[in-house]
């Protein structure tokens, strides 16, 4: 009986073993991780991301590998990590340009709330509305008046009018924002992060997350983002996926009222 009870206890024992190596989360990275930028090389949020990620590399000991794959609007670089495997080594750059896909295309390689599990926001950075000097405008309402008394005669050129965010830009401080020009509704950021194929484990969302946050904390990695245009928002992944989900929601209104068609 002793022997049967050692020799169950150890089988037992082998199980649960088993068990707890199975409920712990593999390590995570053990090699590099190619990160996909849909647009060419030296584009804003390119740039954005090879200050940051240069430094979670160094918090992670592995390094990320930006490819730049271009075409189709972005829409070929977001399909190819839609498609990739959720294993946390193939992951998306991108930008609200994801956002407006949805409404500039009948038809995507890809479902962009469906095959992405949203990680991080990297930060906003504002658009600036701009008139040639030699037009006289000095207000927003200068440039509306003149667009709507002669539809499509204007072009883009110099001076700034306005920003499109919701407060002035540290780096525009002069500046006045849209909603402060008499236009409320047409706040507008260009923002940019990190996205994950869906079905990605939750402790690498949430370690990629938490590395990437820890590096946009830092003061010389907030000094340098800050040349280059950028604000913090500090977001969990949830307030990120619902930051995102709402954005394409109210790209997909404005496409709607503006009367956009999709071109193909």
């Amino acid at each position: 009986m002793t022997v049967h009870r050692a020799l169950w206890s150890a089988i037992a024992g082998m199980g649960l073993l088993a068990a707890t190596a199975a409920a712990d989360p593999q390590p995570w990275p053990t090699r590099a991780m190619q990160v996909i930028s849909p647009f060419t090389a030296g584009n804003a949020n390119d740039s954005v991301a090879r200050v940051v990620l240069d430094q979670v590399s160094r918090q992670v000991g592995q390094p990320f590998v930006i490819e730049n794959k271009p075409g189709g609007g972005g829409t070929i670089g977001a399909g190819m990590v839609a498609k990739a495997d959720p294993d946390g080594y193939t992951i998306l750059l991108h930008s609200s340009s994801l956002s407006a896909q949805v409404v500039l295309h009948r038809t995507l390689p890809y479902d962009a709330v469906r095959d992405f599990a949203p990680v991080i926001l990297f930060g906003i950075q504002p658009n600036v509305l701009v008139a040639a000097p030699a037009t006289g405008f000095k207000t927003v309402a200068d440039l509306v008046a003149a667009a709507k008394a002669k539809p499509g005669a204007l072009t883009f050129a110099l001076t700034i009018l306005a920003v499109s965010a919701a407060k002035r830009a540290p780096s525009l401080p002069n500046v006045p924002t849209v909603a402060e020009a008499g236009y409320p509704d047409a706040e507008y950021v260009y923002w940019g992060g990190l996205s994950l194929p869906a079905n990605t484990p939750r402790s690498i969302v949430d370690k990629l997350h938490d590395e990437t946050q820890k590096a946009l904390d830092m003061p010389v990695i907030q000094e340098r983002l800050a040349k280059l245009g950028v604000e913090p928002q500090p977001m969990s992944v949830a307030q990120f996926e619902r930051f995102f989900q709402d954005d394409i929601a109210a790209t997909v209104k404005l496409a709607k009222d503006a009367h956009i068609v999709p071109t193909n």
